[in-house]
């Protein structure tokens, strides 16, 4: 990555992070706010544009663009899917490379649900 891209990056990460450190809320509050936070830049990260990520580019030309058109086609099984995979789901049947075990949810809010086995 450009180190005037990276540098800027991590300028205003660290910016924000700054300004939840010292806003004058809770300690619940600055943390859902740096949860929050956290999570936007990690989504803006130049890392994750070709244009601001060198390493892709490279691989790009040296496949000849074949890795933009391997991306492309995941992509669009994750469109047709209607939500991201990051494996092959077609890898995977139960009893063999799966487990399954009784459990129960013994507690669930909005970010996970934790399993009693």
């Amino acid at each position: 990555m450009d180190q005037w891209v990276a540098r800027s990056y991590a300028a205003g990460c660290t910016a924000v992070r700054n300004w939840i450190a010292a806003l004058e809320t809770s300690a619940a509050m600055r943390t859902r706010l740096a949860f929050a936070a956290e999570h936007w830049m990690a989504a803006i990260n130049p890392d994750n544009f070709l244009a601001t990520n060198p390493q892709a580019i490279r691989r790009a030309v040296d496949t000849g663009g074949a890795s933009l058109a391997a991306g492309m086609r995941l992509m669009a099984a994750d469109v047709a899917r209607g939500r991201v995979s990051n494996t092959d789901e077609a890898a995977f049947e139960v009893g063999r490379d799966l487990a399954t075990t009784p459990g129960a949810v013994v507690m669930k809010n909005q970010l996970v649900e934790l399993i009693q086995y």
